[in-house]
């Protein structure tokens, strides 16, 4: 009797799959990087995304996708492993979070659905590296969320390799990630991250920037110093610096920090600890920044300027420095040397030398090598335009003309051709001579953003100094007539101050004014003497001629009067 045979269900197997009954497949990300369409539900945005505010420009991104239905580029996207969802991997949480509103807000479809392009996973620090990338370029964040992000990428790289990176190992990681970062800046991050986020985080959060930060780090650097040195004269040791200059420090948090203040209640607080007279202590710190100030200004001004030649001038001017053979003629008589700070005696203690020996050694163990800030977001971010300028055979020529052999012009048009070579003269002199633009308006001068950040603080105090004096920005009436070319201007129209805070940082304080500019011996004689003659040359013209024949638009006292009168209308009409 023959057996029957039982013929299996093939098409059944088929279906079967390999685990379980189910017909779907384990999920396989691909393996190279490969477009497709994602529903918006199925990524989530990147959850250590270095910048932690929202972005300034939320609502006119959300105004321009709804426009234009949808995104023009697609998100970058990446897959933890083992992970359900999707994640933004390089930029891109603000749009994903604007199309999740639109999908909300419209439930159209165009907003449900986007074009992606995957990336395979490679690691946390690879993603984390990307967004802080993406961020720089796009110029919109914060010291402190780029200070805070390295530190967390620093850890990330540590824990990944199973070792401590040293601060040039992890300048070399950044570099082989295509992030470039100098010694210098590494210095100031740290300092931001580390120790003045815990105590100043209002402050940082409302744009301090690096000159504030650098400048901060160094009135603590000094007041160690002068503190080390009273301790050691003083009967008893005095107590720790550390606990009290962190106290004073958080009490005057807040939306900005005054410097200022933060050093009058440090001096009170020494005096108080150490029984010296307040002003002692004053002549000791000021004498010590000083100090530091002039010698960071002569390493940078020694090291070539990144990402252009120097000027005749100032590479004469550095030549002359190094050899020792330079000398400021004036008048065809030569200028004797300045002579150096003499020690201050001190007869409860050790001469003030010593503190700054000390101080020199901290330095040269804190900033060894420290560079010139050459970073990849030192590029512009915007194309330089032309505007309409002289002939370069007449500006040569009244530029190689000294100032005070010029005739002493009356008429408004030669006054204004004097103030625009004495501002091209003075930008010249500090670096930023593409900055300046001859004007048909105000004093003869417009000024614009510098194609680079600045190499110096003398350039930075420089370049606010002469918008001031410009007053180009008084009012909204005056920047309507600058050049659309121009790109500071159109910026400070647009409302985009923190585009401009990118480059050339917030303004400086008038306090620091004379200690950083009018004292500095990188200042040359030349400069400061252009500068009083152009200020000169802006007081005749406001003298001689009324506001209204300067700038072809109502006055600021109009301006003042007109919103004067608004707000008495608001109020009789509340």
């Amino acid at each position: 009797m023959s057996r029957k045979t039982t013929i299996p269900d093939v098409r059944g197997l088929l279906l079967e799959g390999n685990f379980g009954t189910s017909r779907d497949l384990p999920t396989t990300d691909p393996l190279t990087t490969t477009q497709m369409f994602l529903e918006i539900e199925r990524i989530k945005p990147y959850d250590r995304n270095p910048r932690r505010e929202i972005n300034p420009r939320y609502h006119d991104i959300k105004d321009s996708i709804r426009a234009q239905g949808g995104l023009n580029n697609p998100l970058t996207v990446t897959r933890r492993p083992g992970d359900e969802l999707f994640m933004v991997e390089s930029g891109g949480n603000t749009r994903l979070m604007i199309l999740k509103e639109l999908w909300q807000e419209t439930q159209h479809e165009s907003f449900r659905r986007v074009h992606c392009l995957f990336v395979p996973w490679q690691s946390e620090s690879h993603v984390l590296s990307a967004h802080l990338i993406e961020n720089e370029l796009r110029g919109e964040m914060l010291l402190i969320d780029k200070a805070v992000a390295l530190k967390d990428l620093q850890m990330q790289l540590e824990q990944e390799s199973g070792y401590r990176l040293s601060r040039s190992e992890f300048q070399r990681r950044l570099a082989a990630m295509g992030y470039t970062i100098s010694r210098r800046q590494m210095i100031r991050y740290e300092y931001a991250a580390e120790v003045l986020e815990p105590l100043i985080p209002r402050a940082l959060r409302g744009g301090l920037g690096r000159h504030q930060i650098d400048r901060l780090r160094d009135i603590e650097q000094a007041y160690r110093v002068v503190h080390r040195s009273l301790s050691a004269s003083a009967p008893a040791p005095l107590p720790a610096l550390d606990p009290w200059f962190a106290d004073v420090l958080a009490a005057q948090d807040g939306d900005t920090l005054d410097l200022t203040a933060v050093r009058r209640e440090l001096d009170r607080r020494l005096a108080e600890l150490c029984g010296r007279p307040l002003n002692r202590i004053r002549i000791e710190v000021d004498a010590l920044l000083h100090e530091t100030s002039e010698e960071r200004d002569e390493a940078m001004a020694d090291r070539e300027i990144p990402g252009g030649a120097q000027s005749d001038v100032a590479a004469l001017g550095q030549k002359e420095r190094r050899s020792g053979t330079g000398n400021d003629t004036h008048g065809g008589q030569s200028k004797p040397p300045v002579a150096k700070a003499q020690p201050i005696p001190d007869a409860d203690g050790p001469a003030r030398t010593a503190a700054t020996a000390a101080l020199e050694s901290d330095r040269s163990n804190a900033d060894s090598d420290r560079g010139p800030d050459s970073n990849a977001n030192d590029q512009p971010l915007f194309s330089r335009h032309e505007t309409d300028a002289e002939p370069a055979l007449f500006l040569d020529e009244r530029l190689n003309t000294e100032p005070r052999r010029l005739p002493r012009e009356t008429d408004l048009k030669s006054l204004r051709s004097r103030a625009y070579v004495l501002a091209l003269k003075i930008a010249q002199g500090l670096g930023f001579k593409e900055a300046v633009h001859p004007w048909k308006s105000g004093y003869g001068f417009v000024l614009d953003l510098p194609d680079r950040n600045f190499r110096d603080d003398q350039s930075w105090y420089g370049w606010w100094l002469l918008l001031g004096l410009s007053e180009q920005s008084a009012s909204e009436e005056r920047l309507a007539l600058a050049p659309n070319s121009l790109r500071l201007p159109v910026l400070l129209r647009d409302g985009q101050e923190h585009m401009i805070f990118e480059i050339v940082d917030k303004p400086p304080g008038i306090l620091e004014l004379p200690l950083h500019f009018l004292l500095s011996r990188q200042i040359s004689d030349q400069v400061f003497h252009d500068l009083l003659l152009l200020m000169e040359c802006c007081r005749t013209l406001r003298k001689q001629f009324r506001e209204s024949d300067l700038w072809e638009c109502i006055t600021v006292e109009q301006v003042r009067m007109r919103a004067l009168l608004a707000e008495i209308e608001r109020k009789d009409d509340g």
